[in-house]
This record gives structure tokens, sequence and C-alpha cells, in this order.
């Protein structure tokens, strides 16, 4: 692929997340920094059990309203916030045209599992309850999230069965984190072949998860791992991967559980590209490439 030797370099400057994950924090603020627009979105504060949690809304240029999508950012449940989001939560909000509310949550380590996935399903489900005495039904509110956010979205949604609150209609997971382990190599494969040379390393994922998972019997359930649970009764689904993304077999194998579970779901692998790459400059066409199959899906009878 194009720019591999840069790319292959800056994979290999051994960057210690777990030592400073803070500058980390504020390295990803100036990296992520998306081609579309300033910040446009608007924000509001909820209060949950006397905790306020940020959201921010996108209304797209018509200002249509009519559906919704509830999106939750990525960031290796470590980094990531609406200041990297902005640009593309307002082009997702424009292309669907559709409201976008995305949920801001706290951030381990200092606040680890379950802290930041409580906030996001506690917000949806006060959302759901708002949205449908606002008359919106349930095939008219979308869960998306990307990476991490992904991970959440795909729990939100067992969560929401489990606990019988809501249900979803339908959920977008952007090249998702869904596993905790990923020590088997025939069933990761993409995590030994994409995880030295293609920014986001297999290190990083393992760094993460230590950051975010501070107990040893988090990593092996099913709200950190959902690749392990029981998949039936599951939103249609649309899976987004990209080809050199460590976390590529994530997706794959998700989609083959949710199919085997009776599922609908959709997979889509985006050629040439890397994990995170719909917040980059450089990805213009395949950003728009996504836009499109989700717009296509959500709106699929």
């Amino acid at each position: 692929m194009k720019k591999k030797p840069l790319i292959k370099f800056i994979s290999h400057l051994n960057f210690d997340i777990k030592k400073n994950y803070k500058l980390y924090r504020k390295v990803m603020e100036i990296v992520y920094a998306h081609p579309f627009q300033k910040q446009t979105g608007k924000k509001q504060l909820i209060t949950i059990k006397d905790r306020e949690i940020p959201i921010y809304l996108f209304t797209p240029k018509t200002r249509k309203q009519e559906k919704v999508i509830l999106f939750y950012h990525g960031g290796g449940f470590v980094s990531g916030s609406i200041s990297s989001y902005n640009g593309f939560c307002q082009a997702l909000a424009d292309a669907l045209d559709q409201l976008v509310i995305v949920t801001d949550y706290r951030l381990a380590p200092e606040f680890p599992f379950p802290n930041g996935l409580q906030d996001c399903y506690e917000v949806t489900e006060y959302l759901y309850t708002y949205l449908k005495k606002q008359g919106k039904k349930e095939e008219d509110i979308t869960l998306m999230g990307d990476s991490a956010g992904g991970n959440f979205t795909a729990v939100i949604s067992l969560m929401a069965r489990d606990q019988k609150a809501f249900s979803v209609y339908q959920q977008v997971l952007l090249y998702p984190l869904l596993e905790t382990r990923h020590d088997n190599a025939l069933l990761f494969p993409s995590f030994f072949t994409n995880g030295n040379d293609y920014l986001l390393t297999g290190k990083q994922v393992d760094d993460y998860l230590h950051l975010y998972l501070s107990k040893e019997e988090d990593w092996d359930q099913d709200y950190t791992a959902p690749l392990r649970a029981d998949l039936s009764n599951q939103p249609r689904t649309l899976i987004v991967t990209a080809q050199y993304d460590p976390l590529r077999d994530d997706g794959k194998n998700y989609t083959k559980k949710m199919k085997k579970y009776g599922n609908e779901v959709d997979y889509f692998e985006v050629p040439e590209e890397l994990h995170g790459f719909l917040l980059r400059n450089s990805s213009r066409k395949n950003i728009q490439l996504v836009l499109e199959k989700i717009n296509l899906f959500i709106n699929r009878k």
C-alpha cells in the first residue's frame, strides 16, 4: 500500500501508551483533526444518578431530524473525544440526513470498566425513552460506534436484550474491537499479519485493554468481549472493517457468529485501509464509500 515505509516507521516507534496515556490523548487530538468541518456539535448535559454526562448533537444541513443515530466514539477506551470526532459526525449527519447524537464518557484508566460503558448505556436508555416520547419508533434509531465505540455498540445491544429496558432495531460497528484475547493465530490471523506495521499495533491493543480492564475477571466476560456472548436476538447489523487492521478478524468472526445465531448481518471490508481511517484526511474517498454503505444499510427496508 502507498506510504507503507512511513507507516511502518511510525508503527515501530514503540510509544508506551500505558505509561504515557495522558500525553497520548493530546497527541491523538492533533493527529485526528478531520478534513470536513470545524466544531459544529451542540453540547448538552444529561443528568443521570447525580452525574452529568455530555452529549453532542449534530444536525444535518437540511435540518431534518426524522431519524437518529446514537454514536459512541473510539479511542481504545483511553483516548478519543468530540474534538477529534466532530468532523466525521457532522459528515455522517449530512450524508445520511439524520440527527447524530454522540455520547461522551469517562475514560480509563482513571475510570476503568464498566464506568465508560455504563455512561453510554444509561444515556442510551434515557435517549430511547425521550425519543419515543417525541414520536420516534425503534426503527428510527440506529446505534453506531467505531473501534472501542464499536465494542460499546455491540455490548449495549446485548445489555438492552438482557435487561429488557429497550429494543435495538439496528446497529453499525465500524472496525470494532470485539475480543479481549487475540493470542489464537488461527482465529485472529489479522492480529498477527497486521499487528506490527500498520499504525495500530497488537501491543497497543493490549496496552489499551490493560488500562481499561483493571480486574483479571473482566477480560473474559460478555460485556467486554462480546464475541464470546450468546448472540441470539440481536439487531440487524452492518460491520465495516479495514484490510490492514489488526482487528479485522474481530469483525469477520462476529459476522460469522451473528449469522450462526440467525441474525441479519452485512459485512464490508474496505481495501487498502488502516484502523481509524474514518478520521484521516488521506481517506476521503473511502470515507464517502463507507457513508454510502451505511446509508444504504440503514434505509433498506
